[in-house]
């Protein structure tokens, strides 16, 4: 397990429950990344908006526990799809 890194929430489908997070850093190392989105889904309530800025060990391959640093909250999500790019993640959240 590693350590808990910031992600940016890109796409939120409150009715299903499911979010895309961005898991690179700044805009400068992020060429380097390649594929960084994760597509994540949760059975409670999201209270996840575009923008938030969420804490988590984004390598975990099952349930995870996502930290909401802009709102203060925390919630357990499953791993979905992971290392794809933003294109793919989004696309992919009409689908799950």
């Amino acid at each position: 397990m590693s350590e808990p890194t910031n992600a940016t929430v890109v796409a939120v489908n409150h009715n299903l429950g499911i979010f895309v997070i961005d898991s690179r850093g700044t805009e400068e190392t992020s060429a380097s990344k390649g594929d960084t989105c994760i597509v994540l889904e949760s059975n409670g309530r999201l209270s996840i908006e575009v923008g938030d800025t969420l804490s988590a060990d984004w390598d975990a391959n099952d349930y995870i526990l996502v930290s909401n640093l802009t709102q203060n909250s925390e919630l357990r999500a499953k791993v979905q799809i992971s290392a794809v790019s933003r294109g793919e993640a989004v696309s992919s959240m009409a689908v799950i």
